[in-house]
């Protein structure tokens, strides 16, 4: 493992100096959402296992995404973007503690990935890389700790992808199906009587009985029963392993015993099997199938550091956001109300709280939300644009056109407000 980060670290240096090289000097600050919180009033934004987030990178995070933006970013797309920043600062974080009890980092690689950032944003010393610093209100110390920091995720990285390797059968996809039989209950009784069940389909099948239309019959997979029991083409990661070591094992044609898996017992035939297909044509198999097992691998480890820490997310909106996303709108409201409370004059709660009310159906509701987010959106013209959109969408023709005159008074030089709202007024 050690023989593999030394032959990859030129790599890593080259990928924390790019990162920098693209990020460093990206515009600060949300543009055209002057009042839009870049944090939260009080308290830590989120925590894990107790500890703050550090709010430094999730602002650089959430500044990269709005620097990627063309034109006016609307209050839904920040939020949006605030959610997904957390995400990834929340990962971020846990890779990094992981990281901080697998390696070091020596100052030489430290300085050497300094020196690329500085040749590859063509400065001509490191003291150019100071001032550049200082201008944007950081200092060298705290960057060298950012870029150690991102040194020693990039080895944990590395680690993880290193310790995969290809077998046939990752080179190979399956095409089956199955019968599942599901138990009522976790008790001992209910297990019996499951593995009884699919005991005797099984030697239904054994006797010649169509497995397609005993599926249809009696399999509890309500996914994939109507089409008696096929899940189409399957590689490798795809399956829960139980059911996977069984899959590739089979021939074509051939039917498995009754298996267990966290979903129940299953009955499985393979129909046939053959060479995976792979997206980017012209390339070599084992190394896209590589470097896809790479990647489900990471994204494995990573699930289970979330698994195993406590995240709490403190900033409400993101809250309420993240909640809205998961479908849970009832909860999402209820943390929106809870905000507007605490926060009464925060036009973007009232915003989000209008837009989730419209969601559950309840248009006075989300009007008198509207109402309130336009009498609080002081000069701010990109929030009363979303909300004269919102107004629109409700046929309130009259009211969006007197939020839009108004967000066109206060909007001053913004070409690109004044050119949105011209056109709104054409159509």
């Amino acid at each position: 493992m050690l023989s593999y980060l030394r032959k990859k670290m030129k790599t890593i240096m080259i990928i924390v100096a790019v990162l920098f090289a693209a990020t460093m000097f990206y515009g600060l600050g949300y543009r055209g959402l002057k009042g839009f919180r870049e944090g939260p009033q009080k308290g830590s934004i989120a925590t894990i296992d107790g500890k703050e987030i550090d709010h430094k990178r999730f602002q650089q995070t959430l500044n990269r995404m709005f620097s990627q933006e063309k034109g006016r970013i609307k209050p839904e797309q920040a939020m949006m973007y605030q959610t997904i920043a957390l995400e990834q600062v929340i990962d971020f974080i846990l890779m990094l503690n992981e990281a901080k009890r697998n390696f070091r980092v020596g100052r030489g690689e430290i300085n050497q990935a300094i020196e690329q950032i500085v040749q590859a944003n063509k400065l001509s010393s490191k003291r150019a890389l100071e001032d550049a610093l200082r201008n944007m209100g950081q200092n060298l110390p705290d960057f060298k700790k950012t870029i150690k920091e991102e040194i020693l995720v990039s080895k944990m990285v590395y680690k993880i992808k290193g310790a995969v390797t290809i077998t046939p059968d990752d080179l190979r996809e399956v095409k089956a199906s199955h019968i599942l039989i599901i138990p009522k209950g976790p008790d001992e009784k209910s297990e019996f009587e499951a593995r009884a069940k699919a005991e005797e389909i099984l030697a239904m099948i054994k006797k010649g009985g169509n497995f397609s239309a005993l599926a249809i019959q009696y399999s509890e997979d309500s996914g994939s029963a109507k089409k008696g029991g096929d899940l189409g083409y399957f590689t490798t990661g795809t399956m829960v392993p139980e059911f996977e070591r069984v899959a590739f094992s089979l021939k074509p044609e051939e039917v498995s015993d009754v298996i267990r898996s966290p979903y129940g017992y299953h009955i499985i035939r393979v129909e046939e099997t053959r060479l995976r297909k792979v997206k980017e044509k012209g390339k070599d198999i084992n190394e896209q199938v590589l470097a896809e097992k790479q990647e489900l691998s990471l994204r494995k480890w990573l699930f289970g550091l979330r698994q195993r820490a406590k995240i709490e997310v403190n900033e409400p909106l993101i809250k309420a956001h993240s909640l809205l996303l998961a479908g849970r709108l009832n909860e999402a409201i209820s943390v929106y109300n809870q905000a507007s409370i605490d926060n009464p004059y925060n036009p973007y709660i009232h915003l989000f709280l209008g837009n989730a009310y419209l969601k559950a159906g309840n248009s006075e509701f989300a009007l008198n939300e509207y109402k309130k987010a336009g009498e609080f959106s002081g000069a701010d013209p990109s929030l009363l644009m979303a909300v004269a959109e919102a107004y629109q969408g409700l046929k309130k023709k009259d009211i969006a056109l007197e939020h839009y005159r108004k967000a066109s008074l206060i909007a001053g030089d913004n070409k690109e407000i004044h050119k949105e709202i011209k056109d709104i007024f054409k159509k």
